[in-house]
C-alpha cells in the first residue's frame, strides 16, 4: 500500500489487531482501544507510526488512544486525508 491510501475499516481493524498483538474478533469498529483491547501509551505510538507509513498522516500516540476506538479513528484519517 502507498502513502495517503484512503483507509478501509477493517484494512484498520486488522492493523489493530496486529500492533496491539490480539485475536482480530476483538477488534470491532467500537471496541475502546484502552478498556476493551488493553492498549497502553507505547502500543498507541506503534500503532501512530503505522499510520504515517500507511496513509501519511500524523496522529499521535495519545490521540489515537483518545479517538476511542477503530471507528474515531477511521473517521479522523478520513478528515485528514486530502
Amino acid at each position: 500500500m502507498t502513502s495517503s491510501t484512503r483507509p478501509d475499516i477493517d484494512e484498520l481493524r486488522e492493523l489493530v489487531s496486529d500492533v496491539f498483538d490480539i485475536d482480530p474478533e476483538q477488534v470491532t469498529a467500537t471496541a475502546h482501544f484502552k478498556e476493551d483491547l488493553g492498549a497502553d501509551s507505547a502500543k498507541g505510538l506503534e500503532l501512530a507510526v503505522h499510520l504515517v507509513r500507511r496513509y501519511n498522516v500524523e496522529v499521535s500516540g495519545e490521540e489515537l488512544l483518545e479517538l476511542g476506538n477503530v471507528q474515531g479513528l477511521y473517521d479522523h484519517l478520513l478528515g485528514r486525508l486530502p
